[in-house]
């Protein structure tokens, strides 16, 4: 007897695992896309877009800094978190996550020791601000 059973759901995937949660929260994930993250390894990213870190950057630097991708990110806050759900960032270095969060509709709290990385995330978050207010003047 085998340990694995031939399933078929005539035109291929039919459901995925928290397909019913997605429905009550309100999001529906095309099967490619459901695909395309749940993927065990993400092809797509794209290495290069992040944030500006240098400007944070100070001469005695621990040479720890690590910018993380904004592709990354958006995708974890998109499969865990909701429009208006609240997201923290313990570390939040130069606010990439508070960025990405307030950008599609998320609320942000962040928390960072490093006064340059805290001071290069509020130019980053208040520039996002910015942003959204004249793209509202033009819509």
């Amino acid at each position: 007897m085998s340990l694995f059973r031939k399933f078929n759901c005539g035109k291929g995937l039919c459901s995925f695992v928290g397909e019913h949660e997605s429905l009550a929260r309100g999001v529906k994930y095309s099967h490619e896309t459901w695909r395309k993250y749940a993927s065990p390894v993400w092809m797509d990213i794209r290495q290069t877009r992040t944030l500006n870190y240098k400007v944070a950057r100070e001469r005695n630097d621990e040479r720890h800094i690590c910018p993380l991708q904004l592709d990354v990110i958006e995708r974890g806050v998109t499969l865990w978190s909701k429009k208006g759900d609240l997201v923290l960032s313990p570390f939040a270095g130069i606010g990439s996550e508070g960025y990405c969060a307030l950008k599609m509709g998320r609320r942000f709290i962040g928390i960072e020791l490093k006064p340059a990385y805290f001071n290069v995330a509020v130019k980053n978050l208040d520039g996002l601000t910015e942003e959204k207010e004249q793209m509202e003047l033009f819509a």
